[in-house]
């Protein structure tokens, strides 16, 4: 089972420095030397650029020897004629790191914009190594990064490799952390984002999707975008994110999914978020498949959190007629908004009931047949892949 830790280092410790690359000779088969201090421990990586790394470590009695040994290593590499990696020309620095990255890498430099695609099927790439290279680059600027996880579960190196980074990681705006693949893959991936996704304290915008997903604490003072999407989202998550200070926020979307696959928030695990304390600035809300929608229904209508929003979207839940009526007979607390999004649940009858009227702009969409068992559709979920493609797959 897969899991994702954020700025976490690999190892359990806290990182002095960002590792530093040197190469020596040219074309594929040239050599590389990295070195990087951890305390009283120094991480080597060495070999040529087209064979998997050999990685050593050593471990000295005191952080001054490393440092002392950490200085020598490099004047040795040197003196053979090896040079500093960050001291080559931009666009030899990015043609290689296009070289090492394959098919699994895109990047648009112009726009400061890369994805990463990682799966089985890429197994000769050293992901870490390039994610870590890719956003450590301050020349190439990368701010607006994309990771995809395929055919795999493995998040734990994309947290590796992000933890590695040190002040680098800061220079990231945009961050989007996700798994498209096969069902049964999917359902089994498992997300923890720890209280230390502070260190990205410069995003101002992070999606995030995996089967299940578990957070403790967020501090993101810069975010203006939220995203969380998951097959079953926990309590947990739902509670930190109401508890957490959004000052900059404007947009939150949560996709909770299905009980079955984890999901055991609750109605008033969302009490803190309904009353709008620290969220200021919110606009849009989007709470997405969500198995008790009828009950939510009512609970928005009498939200203060409900006044200061534009756009609410509510859909591919379980709002049966029954909740639709509970929307038109609060219709007054939601006619400011300029647009509400009720697609993909079940409500029978829905162009009786007049709810084109209740905002600016409803979007009805389909309506699924009305089953009476929520479990029926909580199942749906999200595949989705890079920003702005969503498709969706039934899990039953």
């Amino acid at each position: 089972m897969g899991e994702v830790v954020l700025a976490v280092d690999g190892l359990g410790r806290e990182r002095s420095g960002s590792m530093t690359r040197f190469e020596l000779g040219e074309g594929a088969g040239r050599r590389f030397f990295e070195i990087e201090r951890a305390g009283a421990e120094l991480e080597m990586r060495y070999g040529t650029c087209d064979t998997p790394p050999t990685v050593a470590r050593r471990t000295f009695a005191s952080e001054e020897i490393a440092q002392t040994t950490l200085e020598a290593l490099v004047g040795q590499k040197l003196r053979r004629g090896y040079l500093a990696f960050d001291a080559l020309p931009a666009q030899t620095r990015l043609e290689r790191l296009r070289e090492a990255g394959g098919a699994s890498l895109e990047i648009d430099a112009g726009s400061h914009r890369a994805r990463l695609v990682y799966g089985t099927d890429l197994v000769g790439t050293d992901f870490e190594n390039v994610l870590r290279r890719l956003l450590s680059d301050r020349e190439l600027g990368v701010d607006r990064l994309a990771v995809t996880l395929g055919f795999c579960t493995d998040f734990e190196g994309v947290g590796r490799a992000l933890a590695r980074l040190g002040g680098a990681s800061h220079v990231l705006r945009s961050l989007t952390l996700c798994t498209f693949d096969e069902i049964e893959t999917f359902r089994a991936t498992v997300a923890r984002i720890p209280e230390r996704l502070a260190a990205f304290d410069q995003l101002t915008s992070l999606q995030l999707q995996a089967g299940q997903l578990s957070a403790t604490q967020f501090e993101l003072p810069r975010l203006r975008k939220l995203q969380i999407r998951a097959a079953g989202l926990g309590r947990e998550t739902v509670r930190a994110v109401a508890a957490a200070r959004w000052d900059s926020l404007a947009s939150l979307g949560l996709w909770l999914g299905s009980p079955r696959l984890g999901c055991d928030a609750a109605l008033g695990d969302f009490a803190t978020l309904f009353a709008g304390q620290g969220l200021p600035n919110l606009r849009h809300l989007s709470l997405r498949s969500v198995p008790f929608a009828d009950e939510l229904c009512e609970a928005l209508a009498e939200a203060p959190l409900l006044r200061q929003l534009e756009s609410l979207d509510l859909s591919f839940g379980t709002i049966s007629s029954r909740g639709a009526l509970k929307l038109v007979a609060h219709r007054s607390s939601f006619s400011h908004l300029a647009r509400l999004v009720l697609d993909g649940n079940e409500i029978e009858g829905a162009s009786d009931l007049a709810l084109e009227e209740l905002s600016r702009e409803v979007v009805l969409g389909e309506q699924r047949p009305a089953t009476g068992d929520p479990r029926e559709v909580e199942h749906l979920a999200p595949m989705y892949e890079g920003d702005g493609y969503l498709t969706l797959q039934n899990l039953a």
